[in-house]
């Protein structure tokens, strides 16, 4: 049965093992000597393009989670999977999110017109809540739609349309609920690097075109 493994625990018994072996005169060298384990490297959340995010919002439609991803977009997936009747204000148009990360991920947000018109046909049970699945099943769907992402990617994608969007950042900090807003800068920041690229590349294309005539 396959199974994941840390590889410096691993190359520390192994190198143990190679050199006791070697003491004990059983090899004439350590193979170990000269290996090298690469840095591990945390994989920061990567926002969807264009493209994915079509085909995402196409690849659910009839999955028996459709309705938990249209609303999660800016939410943390216990916040929807949390979501109950009480929290939603049709008046006003806003919606509360019982974050329990940071006291800031308890917060008010605006109830955008889509979510509005799902919500309000949206069954829920006897006390109020709108879903009952278990937080792994939701990650595990989301991983079978779009294997190369992780289901945080989905915020991170919410931020970079917002950014697309010119949304002040303070107001992104408080839809996200992030409790300090360097991290939302910092997604700001990644995004604005890949946009610089992507306009560096237009810049480069028109002027190899250019130079072509």
């Amino acid at each position: 049965m396959p199974f994941n493994v840390s590889p410096r625990p691993t190359f520390t018994t192994l190198n143990m093992a190679f050199n006791l072996a070697y003491e004990l005169k059983l090899i004439d060298e350590n193979p170990m000597h000269g290996v090298k384990i690469a840095a591990h490297v945390e994989k920061k959340g990567q926002n969807l393009s264009h493209e994915e995010q079509r085909a995402f919002l196409s690849s659910i439609i009839g999955h028996p989670s459709e309705n938990y991803f249209k609303l999660l977009l800016a939410r943390r997936r216990n916040e929807i999977l949390s979501l109950n009747i009480k929290d939603i204000d049709y008046k006003n148009k806003t919606l509360h999110i019982n974050g329990t990360k940071t006291n800031s991920s308890n917060r008010t947000i605006p109830l955008f017109d889509e979510a509005a018109a799902l919500l309000s046909v949206l069954p829920h049970n006897s006390d109020g809540f709108f879903f009952n699945f278990r937080p792994d099943y939701v990650t595990h769907a989301f991983k079978k739609i779009c294997p190369e992402h992780k289901l945080h990617d989905l915020r991170h994608t919410f931020a970079t349309n917002c950014l697309e969007a010119e949304i002040p950042l303070k107001v992104v900090q408080k839809w996200l609920g992030h409790s300090n807003i360097d991290t939302t800068a910092d997604i700001y920041t990644h995004v604005t690097q890949d946009i610089s690229c992507a306009e560096a590349h237009k810049l480069t294309a028109l002027y190899n075109q250019k130079n072509s005539r």
